[in-house]
């Protein structure tokens, strides 16, 4: 499956291509997805800080960040269990 995402002000657009089907899915605007991206790098980096120098709740918050941005730009997509991807950006 192909998945092709363009990114807007007030809405998003996700297009999953077959090769028996094409769909589309709309998404929130980009400063929702971009703010939850960042949040996801910002966690990420931060667990990569010594011992006792990450914030406390970094692993927690970073499994929610990244669940909410997968049910995001994921969770509209019917049958994406098993299927290979290939995902195209703008």
């Amino acid at each position: 499956m192909l998945l092709e995402y363009a990114l807007g002000d007030e809405r998003s657009y996700v297009w999953a291509v077959t090769n028996k089907s094409i769909k589309s899915y709309e998404l929130p605007g980009s400063s929702k997805i971009e703010a939850l991206a960042q949040r996801l790098h910002d966690l990420l980096a931060a667990s990569n800080l010594p011992p006792g120098k990450a914030p406390r709740r970094a692993d927690e918050d970073y499994n929610e960040t990244a669940r909410s941005l997968s049910n995001i730009l994921l969770g509209p997509i019917e049958s994406l269990s098993s299927q290979r991807l290939l995902i195209v950006t703008s």
